[in-house]
């Protein structure tokens, strides 16, 4: 149970890193 909510919480850490980063590459490519 614990190895299962480890992995959920490194999948949302991932996943918020990743929109964080997306969101900052849009930005750079916007006039």
């Amino acid at each position: 149970m614990i190895d299962q909510r480890s992995m959920e919480l490194r999948l949302g850490i991932a996943l918020a890193v990743e929109r964080v980063a997306c969101g900052e590459m849009f930005n750079d490519h916007l006039p």
